[in-house]
């Protein structure tokens, strides 16, 4: 059971990170294939400052998320349609936040439950 509860937890993480990161990395990368090379330095510079916010949130252990929006302005810098691109993201955060979150949440404490459990 305890093995389990761990695979799930570890799918669900996965699910969230990827949500989050994969369709950021999917027009990152067309963005700048695309892009004029001012627009990919832009984008190249706002992709820096993105990162930092990460490695701020990872140290300090807090949850920003204007991460995101510094990466979709330096997308928007590169691409002409915007719409696809916040549709998509829109999408991702929706399902992070209502399903895979939530769901890794709660395998996370029946892991540690069953995790104390099998210790006895």
């Amino acid at each position: 059971m305890t093995q389990k509860y761990k695979a799930l937890r570890n799918l669900f993480l996965f699910c969230s990170i990827s949500c989050m990161v994969g369709p950021l990395l999917y027009y990152g990368i067309k963005a700048m294939i695309e892009g004029e090379p001012a627009e990919k330095f832009t984008l190249s510079l706002l992709a820096l400052t993105a990162i930092t916010i990460c490695i701020i949130n990872i140290a300090c252990k807090i949850h920003l998320r204007s991460a995101i929006w510094f990466m979709i302005l330096g997308i928007y810098i590169c691409l002409d349609n915007i719409v696809s691109i916040l549709i998509v993201i829109a999408v991702c955060t929706i399902l992070d936040e209502i399903v895979f979150t939530p769901l890794y949440k709660k395998y996370k404490e029946l892991y540690i439950i069953n995790r104390e459990i099998d210790k006895r």
